[in-house]
């Protein structure tokens, strides 16, 4: 039985390189399309003073997570989850 034939599309340079490294997506075919986000509009911030405009404490390390229920729960792999939570 022939493998699948995958296309794999990032909408980054830098997840579509993490793909092209990974032990199991390396020898596919891989594909980029930008994000067309504005990064006029939306770009990073000073840390510090994010968390003094939410009221968090600035002595302590925040810790985020978000999560969505799917149905179809295969839309994120293993293999991106620990990219996802680290941003």
């Amino acid at each position: 039985m022939q493998p699948p034939n995958f296309n794999i599309v990032g909408v980054s340079s830098w997840i579509s390189n993490l793909a092209h490294q990974s032990v199991l997506l390396k020898d596919k075919s891989h594909c980029n399309i930008p994000n067309p986000i504005d990064t006029d509009s939306y770009k990073p911030l000073d840390e510090t003073f994010c968390q003094q405009l939410l009221g968090l404490n600035t002595s302590k390390e925040p810790v985020g997570f978000g999560a969505r229920m799917s149905a179809t729960p295969r839309v994120m792999t293993c293999s991106y989850k620990p990219c996802a939570l680290a941003c």
